[in-house]
């Protein structure tokens, strides 16, 4: 069931009674707002209709938003809104109504000027057919003239009420679709689509700022490099998805083996890039076996085949005047040893070692 306007915007007893008196608008006023609909609406209701739409058709702003819509169902909504005005105004069910229709206008994107200049040519109209109906004193002119003042700003404050919050509430909903958005792209860049791990960008961009954080804060730094052995291999033997198979094992075997600080990330087809912000060369290589190991002792299940796989890793510690190339580019070169010493094993490059 669709919650009430009222109860959603807190227009319960208390809530009514308090925008009433706000208005200053009192039990005794329902006597006025029957003379106001008897003697004053109900027999000018069709004339009040057409010079109030022959003023909104009139105003070049007004009409472009309203000239696309049905002009006789809006006189319609304008003759049920005149016969009803002020009509129970302390009623739940009116306060419902009005604020309705400030959901409405919302919704067509009426902007507020326009839409506050339409109540007052309403509230101008009504009070000049006030002082146009015969059989009306002085006193009773009075009466009714203050009455329309208070209801029409009563009606105008429900209608702003919910035309602002809906437009709010549009916003709202604009903002978190572009979150939504943005985060959904944010991880379209951050993760690598395949393995589900930090992507090439995204990995290096964090080995950065731990070297920075390393500098500032005098820690050790290291980085992992590593390779699947004879990738190719697997791919021509077992076919490509056999690969992507393989791809994913190995990466979430990895993510599971690092810290919380740690990352994976994936830097090209089978190489990986493990960066390690407060770990020395000691602390690194245990890292780097532990991963080693782990890949060699789980084989690979696919469809009816079962995959042997083992990885090499180079380990470098940062040098405090290198750059992030050149510490990688250690990191490869100590790669590249345990590749060509046998594979399926680790090999570090001292701090001071090759490449510097």
């Amino acid at each position: 069931m669709k919650e009430s306007l009222c109860k959603k915007y807190g227009f319960d007893t208390v809530g009514r009674h308090n925008r009433l008196r706000l208005m200053r608008l009192e039990e005794q006023d329902h006597l006025l707002a029957k003379q106001l609909n008897e003697q004053v609406i109900c027999p000018q209701l069709d004339q009040l209709i057409d010079e109030f739409y022959d003023y909104m058709l009139g105003e070049e702003q007004i009409l472009h938003f309203i000239g696309r819509l049905d002009i006789n169902r809006l006189k319609k909504t304008q003759r049920n809104y005149l016969q009803t005005l002020g009509q129970g105004f302390d009623s739940e069910f009116y306060f419902e109504k009005r604020l309705q229709i400030g959901l409405v206008h919302s919704m067509i994107n009426l902007p507020l000027t326009l839409y506050q200049c339409s109540y007052f040519y309403l509230q101008d109209l009504l009070l000049r057919k006030i002082y146009q109906t015969e059989g009306l004193d002085a006193q009773q002119r009075s009466a009714l003239y203050e009455f329309t003042l208070k209801i029409i700003c009563l009606d105008m404050s429900l209608a702003t009420d919910t035309y602002f919050s809906n437009n709010v509430e549009t916003l709202e909903k604009s903002v978190n679709r572009l979150r939504e958005e943005k985060d959904k792209l944010s991880t379209k860049v951050n993760v690598d689509t395949l393995t589900g791990i930090s992507s090439r960008g995204h990995v290096l961009i964090n080995a950065g700022k731990a070297m920075v954080d390393s500098r500032k804060n005098g820690e050790s730094f290291s980085l992992i490099v590593s390779d699947i052995d004879y990738f190719k291999a697997i791919n021509d033997t077992y076919g490509h998805a056999a690969g992507d198979a393989v791809l994913k094992n190995v990466a979430a075997r990895m993510d599971n083996l690092v810290r919380g600080d740690d990352m994976v990330g994936r830097i090209g087809g089978e190489e990986f890039l493990i960066i390690l912000p407060g770990s020395d060369l000691e602390m690194a290589s245990t890292v780097a076996e532990r991963v080693r190991e782990s890949i060699e002792k789980c084989p690979v299940k696919f469809q009816n085949n079962v995959i042997d796989v083992t990885m090499s890793l180079g380990v470098a510690e940062w040098f405090p005047d290198e750059t992030l190339e050149q510490l990688i580019n250690r990191a490869d070169q100590a790669l590249y040893e345990a590749k060509r010493s046998g594979r399926n094993r680790v090999r570090l490059t001292e701090l001071a070692g090759s490449g510097r």
